[in-house]
């Protein structure tokens, strides 16, 4: 299973720093969906979403990247900074 990020406004794929890709052979494969959350929530700007390419006529899963308001609130509440 791939695990890749892409842009939703153009639609390109990850590639590594400063590169984006058209097809999803060219994209940084982050291996598991926390991994390519962190990434993307670190590194990335807003936008950007999880593509699983499932590979069958049923398309490609894609999941929004959004930050854990729930953490980042406890984190908050008890005066700490939540490290990504």
């Amino acid at each position: 299973m791939y695990v890749l990020l892409r842009n939703e406004e153009t639609g390109m794929f990850y590639a590594g720093p400063e590169r984006w890709a058209e097809h999803t052979s060219d994209a940084v494969d982050f291996v598991t969906i926390p991994d390519a959350t962190q990434f993307a929530l670190a590194h990335l700007p807003p936008g950007m979403e999880i593509v699983i390419p499932y590979g069958s006529s049923a398309g490609d899963i894609i999941l929004p990247v959004v930050a854990d308001t729930e953490e980042e609130s406890e984190a908050g509440e008890a005066g700490e900074s939540v490290n990504r």
